[in-house]
């Protein structure tokens, strides 16, 4: 007498394609550690209903089961098999653009502050993200009007000025506002898989997250020290496998790219003035 074939639940296979696409997008294995991981830290299934119901899932040709020359698994959606589509990275309707306006501010350096639409060109010339099809401007105008009734900015006719204290205090939240439509930050530390309830020394430890891709670690991971990590949480922040040169807004050429010890900003040695030739030991500082 054979055993009844478990069928897979349609909802529940939806929700692993999810995680899966979530996965692949970030540029990481979709593999089950991770799957187990993702489910259980946004629906809170246990790991044995998880197994079972990702084996049924690829039992019925729903989700592809691939294995490596090194006997590593991972998971497909069979509507990509080989390539995530590109994601359309358009600025979020609801996104709370005031540190962006306060970085650029700080940036610009005015003592008698700075227009809109001089914080708005600094934003769209150094942002890491293309913003040149994102209609930012009604949202900018918003950001510093909500900002004035926060005690953040204060305006005298059109120029714009911060009130470093409430700057301050906004710096230490963390940086979701920077993200973009499509992006969704991970959940799960790409390095010891776990969450922002506990890192790898069963600690609680807010996650970093890339706007670019999601890529989520925790600092510690990411060997970030604590001035570095309070930095990072200011602004949109980069994964390095996303990271683009501050000067030329070009990726790649990582065996080129130089990171500040103080903000994490990447730097092409050949962009840099004067250029250097050869990868500087120790501390790296943005000047």
């Amino acid at each position: 007498m054979t055993a009844n074939k478990r069928k897979p639940d349609r909802v529940y296979t939806l929700r692993l394609l999810s995680i899966i696409n979530k996965i692949r997008n970030q540029r990481q294995r979709s593999s089950t550690d991770r799957i187990v991981t993702y489910m259980s830290s946004i629906y809170g299934l246990p790991e044995s209903e998880i197994q079972a119901e990702l084996n049924a899932a690829v039992k019925a040709d729903l989700i592809i089961k691939c294995v490596g020359a090194k006997g590593k698994e991972s998971y497909k959606d069979p509507l990509f098999p080989n390539k995530m589509p590109a994601q359309s990275f358009v600025r979020k309707h609801s996104a709370d653009l005031r540190m962006l306006v306060v970085n650029a501010i700080e940036a610009l350096n005015s003592p008698y502050g700075s227009k809109i639409s001089v914080i708005e060109h600094h934003i769209r010339s150094t942002h890491p993200l293309d913003l040149s099809q994102a209609d930012i401007t009604p949202q900018l105008k918003l950001a510093v009007n909500h900002g004035i009734a926060d005690g953040l900015f204060t305006k005298s006719g059109c120029m714009v000025k911060v009130i470093p204290e409430r700057a301050a205090e906004l710096k230490q939240s963390d940086n979701q506002a920077f993200f973009v439509e499509g992006v969704e930050p991970s959940p799960v530390c790409g390095f010891c898989l776990g969450t922002s309830e506990q890192n790898k020394n069963k600690q609680a430890e807010q996650l970093l997250s890339c706007v670019d891709c999601g890529n989520s670690g925790h600092p510690t991971c990411l060997k970030f020290s604590p001035e570095l990590t309070r930095q990072v949480l200011s602004e949109p922040w980069q994964c390095i496998e996303c990271k683009v040169c501050s000067f030329c807004r070009i990726s790649g050429d990582a065996d080129n790219l130089l990171f500040c010890d103080s903000c994490d900003k990447g730097y092409h040695m050949t962009c840099l003035q004067p250029p250097i030739n050869e990868m500087p030991k120790g501390f790296i500082k943005e000047s």
